[in-house]
C-alpha cells in the first residue's frame, strides 16, 4: 500500500525516500529495488538501458574487470563516444563496484591528450567502446566493453567500495597543464602538454631584510618595501634573469613567474610574458588581475574573448579582409618599392640599436601636439617620415605602424596580441614643413588604423599574388611604434630652455644577435624626455648614420616647434661624413659601432 500526497490540489502516488546511500552501486541498487524495467538512460535513436539492465551488466563486467587484475583504488580509464553513453554507464558503475576510480575521456581530446591523461593517473586499465582504435591507448591495457560483457557467468554482485573512497578522476582544461597548437593528420590541434608543471623561481631575501639599520623584530610584516633597496634590487635581477633566454615556443610556458620572499611573506610578484601570446595591453590586464585576486577581489569575466574567438572572427569577416586587401595594394603601389636601396658591406654587429633620450624631443612633440590638437605620437610619425624622405630624397614614406585593434568591440579585454601591421603612406617631399605634414600624417594614420584588422593568412596569399609582401623579412622594411601607452607624459620648455636642452640628448648603443627589420623605430617612455628606440640593420643603416639620422629628426621638430627663429638650427645637427644623406650607405671602408 502506497501513500499519497497532495502537491498542486492533484493527488499522485508518492516515491519513497532513499535509504542511506554511500556508493553509486548502492544507488542503483535501490532504483532496481524500486523499477527495475524502468528507463535509466536513453541515447535517442541509438540505445536505451533499464535499470535492472544497467546492474546485470555492469556486475558482468565488472568480474571481467576483476579477472584482469583490476582492484580497489586502482585508475580505469574510460574513453567513450557521445553515442555510447549507454555502454559508458555500465563500465562507470562496473569500476566502482570492484572499489576503483573511474577517469572519464571524451573520445574527442587528440591522440597526445589521451595519452597525458592516462599516463598521468597511470591507469591499470582503459575501458573503450567499440568504435575506439585499441592502439590509441595500446600502453595503457585496452579492453573493449563488449569483450568484458562476453562471459555472463561471472558476476561481482556487491561493491568493496566506501563512501570515504576516491570515485573518480576529472580532467579539465584548467588541470592537464600547458595547451599547444600542433598539425595532426594535417589539422591544428589544440593539445595537452605532457608537463603541466610551472616552475616558479624564487629569491628569499629574509637575511637582507634583518640586516637594514632600524628594521623591526622578526617576523617583518609590515615594513615599507620603499625602504627596502635590497628587495627591489633582487626583484630586477630576477625579472632580468627569467627575461634573458628567448622562449621556446614548442615547450615553454608562455609565461615565467618570479616571487622575491622575506621573513615568510611574499614582497614581490614578478611575471615574464611571451611576446606571441600577450600584447602589452594584454600583459597590463594580466597584472591588474593578478592585483585584484591578491586582495581578494573577483577577476570573473564571463564574455571575455579567448585567442581562439579572435581568430575565428578575423577568418569568418571576409569583407573586412578584403577591404584591407584592396587598401594595402594600392599602398604599396604609391610607396617605394626599397627606398634604402641596395644593402652596404656586411658589419659586425649587424643589428644595432641606439637609444636617443632627448627633453628637448619631449617639449618640442608636446607644443606641437598641442598646437595641432593631434597625439605626440602622430608628431613623432611625422617627424620619422620627414626625415626618411629628406635622407633617402624620395618624396612618399610608408611606415608600418603596430595597431593594438582594442578600439573593436570586445577586444579591451582579451588577454592575447590582438595588435596587427597597419601601413601608414605618407606625402613627405623633402622641401615639404613639418607643419605640413603632422596633419597629413594623422589622416595617414587613422586609414592606416581603419585597415589593420584582417585574416594574416589571407592577407598574405593576397599580397604575395600582387608581388607584394609575404616575405621573410617585413615589407616595407620599416616601422614606427609608440609604446609609451595611452597617457604619453608632456613636457613644456620656452623657446631657449628647449635649444639649451638639446645638448643633454644622451645616445646608447645596443646590439641584437637577430632582427627581422631593416628600420625600426620605436618610442618609449624616460624620466627626463622621450627616448627614441632605433634598430636597424648595419647593411643599409650603420650606427654612424642612425645617430645623424636621430639627430636631424630631433632638430626638424624643435625647430618646427620654436616660436622665434633659431638660425643655429637651420643647418643639420650632425654632419654625416664622406658627404650624402644620413641613410646613405657609405661606398667603403665602414666606421665601427659607437661603444
Amino acid at each position: 500500500m502506497s501513500s499519497v500526497v497532495e502537491t498542486n490540489g492533484l493527488w499522485r502516488p508518492s516515491r519513497p525516500r532513499p535509504p542511506a546511500i554511500s556508493t553509486v552501486p548502492d544507488l542503483l541498487a535501490w532504483r532496481v529495488d524500486l523499477d527495475p524495467d524502468a528507463a535509466a538512460l536513453k541515447a535517442y535513436g541509438v540505445a536505451e538501458l533499464s535499470f535492472g539492465e544497467w546492474q546485470t551488466r555492469a556486475r558482468i563486467a565488472a568480474a571481467a574487470l576483476k579477472a584482469r587484475g583490476v582492484g580497489r583504488g586502482d585508475r580505469v580509464g574510460l574513453l567513450f563516444g557521445p553515442r555510447t553513453w549507454t555502454e559508458f554507464a555500465v563500465a562507470y558503475c562496473a569500476t566502482h563496484l570492484i572499489g576503483a576510480v573511474a577517469v572519464p575521456i571524451s573520445d574527442r581530446l587528440a591522440a597526445p591528450q589521451i595519452e597525458y591523461v592516462l599516463d598521468h593517473c597511470a591507469v591499470a586499465a582503459t575501458i573503450h567502446d567499440d568504435a575506439i582504435d585499441p592502439a590509441v591507448v595500446a600502453r595503457w591495457h585496452p579492453v573493449a566493453i563488449t569483450e568484458l560483457l562476453a562471459d555472463p557467468s561471472s558476476t561481482v554482485d556487491d561493491t568493496v567500495a566506501t563512501a570515504t573512497d576516491l570515485a573518480q578522476i576529472l580532467y579539465t582544461s584548467g588541470t592537464t597543464g600547458r595547451t599547444r597548437i600542433r598539425t595532426i593528420d594535417g589539422e591544428l590541434t589544440q593539445v595537452a602538454s605532457r608537463n603541466g608543471t610551472l616552475k616558479i623561481d624564487v629569491v628569499d631575501c629574509t637575511a637582507e631584510l634583518a640586516a637594514l639599520p632600524g628594521a623591526p623584530p622578526r617576523p617583518v610584516t609590515n615594513f615599507p618595501l620603499r625602504a627596502v633597496p635590497a628587495l627591489a634590487e633582487a626583484a630586477e635581477h630576477l625579472v632580468a634573469r627569467l627575461a634573458d633566454r628567448p622562449f621556446d615556443y614548442a615547450e615553454d610556458w608562455p609565461v615565467r613567474v618570479g616571487l622575491v620572499v622575506a621573513s615568510g611573506r611574499v614582497r614581490h610578484v614578478l611575471l615574464v610574458v611571451s611576446h606571441v601570446v600577450a600584447d602589452w595591453y594584454a600583459a597590463e590586464i594580466l597584472v591588474r588581475d593578478l592585483r585584484h585576486l591578491l586582495v581578494g577581489r573577483n577577476i570573473s569575466k564571463p564574455g571575455r574573448l579567448c585567442p581562439l574567438d579572435l581568430a575565428e572572427r578575423e577568418r569568418t569577416d571576409v569583407r573586412r579582409t578584403e577591404r584591407a586587401l584592396v587598401y594595402w595594394r594600392d599602398a604599396y603601389a604609391r610607396i617605394p618599392r626599397d627606398p634604402f636601396g641596395p644593402p652596404g658591406p656586411d658589419r659586425n654587429p649587424r643589428y644595432n640599436e641606439c637609444l636617443f633620450t632627448s627633453s628637448a624631443l619631449l617639449a618640442a612633440v608636446s607644443r606641437l601636439a598641442s598646437r595641432h590638437s593631434v597625439s605626440t605620437s602622430t608628431v613623432l610619425l611625422a617627424a620619422t617620415a620627414a626625415t626618411i624622405c629628406a635622407a633617402t630624397g624620395e618624396s612618399t614614406c610608408g611606415l608600418l605602424t603596430i595597431v593594438n585593434n582594442r578600439h573593436l568591440p570586445g577586444h579591451d579585454e582579451v588577454v592575447a596580441p590582438v595588435n596587427q601591421l597597419g601601413l601608414a603612406v605618407i606625402e613627405a617631399p623633402p622641401s615639404s614643413d613639418l607643419s605640413e605634414l603632422i596633419p597629413r600624417a594623422w589622416r595617414a594614420a587613422l586609414i592606416a588604423y581603419r585597415f589593420a584588422h584582417y585574416d594574416q593568412a589571407a592577407l598574405d596569399r593576397g599580397l604575395r599574388e600582387s608581388g607584394r609582401g609575404g616575405e621573410v623579412e617585413v615589407d616595407p622594411y620599416c616601422c614606427f611604434n609608440d609604446i609609451r601607452g595611452n597617457t604619453p607624459i608632456t613636457s613644456s620648455m620656452d623657446d631657449d630652455e628647449m635649444v639649451h636642452a638639446l645638448s643633454a640628448t644622451t645616445v646608447e648603443w645596443l646590439s641584437k644577435p637577430s632582427f627581422n627589420w631593416r628600420f625600426f623605430l620605436e618610442v618609449r617612455p624616460a624620466v627626463s624626455g622621450v627616448c627614441l628606440s632605433l634598430t636597424t640593420d648595419a647593411r643599409y643603416l650603420p650606427p654612424e648614420r642612425m645617430e645623424a639620422f636621430l639627430r636631424d629628426l630631433e632638430r626638424r621638430v624643435v625647430m618646427a616647434a620654436l616660436d622665434t627663429v633659431h638660425t643655429g638650427l637651420l643647418r643639420p645637427a650632425s654632419p654625416v661624413a664622406g658627404g650624402g644623406s644620413p641613410l646613405a650607405v657609405p661606398p667603403a671602408q665602414p666606421t665601427e659601432r659607437p661603444r
